[in-house]
């Protein structure tokens, strides 16, 4: 009953839609959730929500407008497909492509175009009309399909496969298509362990090059999809058993960049804040660098640099002795030195996950003596028994460094916001501990 008094804000609404800049309706054009779906809601209600589809219509025709500029602008899939596989015209690519070619799309701009001439602009004929016509995320949908249908096109194996991983590459060279890259990347990942295995060497170099080129300016969106397809590029590449297509990709690897730590402290729900990518780096090096360590060498020695330069970090809970055991394993023996410095960096001290032992009994001493009380000696010990890390020794050193300053700066990066607050520079939890601390000092014990 109340409806009526929302129609201006519904009209209102649609027009700010209409009449953001160009990068922001973008955003909206290019939506998982349409404007062709609100349109749809809108245009099934009974009885009709708006009195007038002016503003509604005027909306969606900026969409497909939107819609069509951009496809336009592309190149024509067709005459760009048969460019790229070298095959020249064939008659089928007419009917794979029909949907998605600029003949069809450029009919699609003329039928919206004569929408506004032919059909009041404010009737819900007008914005059924609108309905009919293809969207973005249909356009989107037919470019997700077509690297199957190029596959089941031809019954020579090695030719569909071509045809599917060269339509692959150039869905990933178009930035409207980022709703599914992650899903093209995948089958990037799928189909290029077939090619390795069954290509000349000269082909393999041109695929290696071309897949890192997109990998190099995806990795920040789909780490562990990236790493992925570089470690199952890897196994058929080192299968081959030439040393010169080997280095080209290891070059290609180094080159894509190191997912680094990135610690930013500990959130809230007392989760260190660390790229997850991290880890998933460091094993899929590790896991290259075991189908041959004599060949690895460079890769080697830059998983040292990068985890010297940029520190390393790993949960208990990442199980990575496991990861440790796989590598001395395998054939080290011609990079013992590197393997042995590697090892080294890793903060992997005990079998156990979390605190056992001593660790877990001196720690929950100290918090006991406090009945818990002591927010700081409470968090340590929760932090070393559930999420332990190798930040822990840090943690450790920053406590005892405020334990004999009293300042609590240090503790910062190693602690909830909510639990830096809490803890004071004086007091009966800290007072006593840093006269003992003080007397340590003077008989040089720490």
């Amino acid at each position: 009953p109340d409806l009526p008094r929302f129609y201006p804000v519904l009209e209102a609404a649609f027009d700010r839609l209409r009449l953001l800049p160009a990068d922001q309706f973008e955003l909206f054009a290019r939506s998982f959730y349409t404007i062709k779906r609100l349109a749809e809601l809108c245009f099934r209600a009974s009885p009709p929500i708006l009195p007038t589809f002016s503003a509604l219509n005027l909306l969606v025709y900026g969409y497909h407008q939107y819609t069509y500029a951009y496809w336009l602008s592309q190149d024509d899939p067709v005459l760009w497909f048969e460019a790229e596989a070298e095959t020249g015209h064939l008659p089928i690519f007419d009917e794979i492509f029909a949907e998605i070619s600029h003949p069809k799309i450029s009919g699609c701009k003329n039928r919206l175009d004569s929408l506004l001439t032919t059909v009041p602009v404010d009737s819900i004929v007008h914005l059924e009309n609108l309905l009919a016509l293809p969207t973005y995320g249909q356009i989107v949908e037919i470019y997700k399909k077509l690297p199957m249908i190029l596959w089941d096109s031809s019954e020579n194996i090695t030719r569909r496969n071509h045809w599917k991983v060269i339509f692959l590459f150039h869905i990933m060279n178009i930035s409207g298509l980022s709703l599914i890259h992650e899903d093209a990347l995948r089958e990037i990942n799928r189909t290029l362990s077939w090619l390795i295995s069954n290509e000349s060497h000269r082909n393999i170099m041109r695929l290696i090059e071309k897949t890192f080129s997109i990998l190099k300016t995806r990795t920040r969106e789909f780490p562990v999809t990236a790493l992925n397809c570089a470690l199952n590029m890897g196994k058929g590449v080192y299968k081959t058993d030439e040393s010169d297509l080997v280095n080209f990709f290891i070059d290609s690897v180094i080159d894509m960049g190191f997912q680094t730590p990135m610690i930013g402290g500990v959130g809230n729900d007392w989760q260190i804040q660390a790229n997850s990518a991290h880890i998933q780096n460091i094993r899929t090096w590790m896991a290259l660098i075991e189908l041959n360590p004599k060949w690895s060498t460079r890769l080697l020695s830059c998983l040292i640099i990068h985890l010297c330069l940029e520190g390393v970090f790993i949960k208990d809970t990442d199980l990575f002795p496991r990861d440790i055991t796989r590598l001395l394993n395998s054939d080290i023996g011609p990079v013992y030195n590197l393997v042995k410095q590697l090892a080294r960096i890793f903060p992997a001290f005990f079998n156990d996950i979390g605190a056992e032992g001593e660790l877990r009994e001196i720690s929950t001493r100290l918090d006991e003596m406090t009945r818990r009380k002591d927010v700081l000696i409470h968090f340590l010990r929760k932090q070393s028994h559930v999420e332990s890390s190798n930040q822990i020794l840090g943690f450790m050193d920053a406590v005892l460094a405020f334990w004999i300053t009293g300042n609590k700066a240090g503790l910062e990066s190693f602690v909830p916001s909510d639990i830096h607050k809490q803890i004071k520079s004086s007091g009966p939890y800290i007072d006593g501990i840093k006269r003992i601390m003080a007397i340590l000092r003077q008989q040089g014990l720490i």
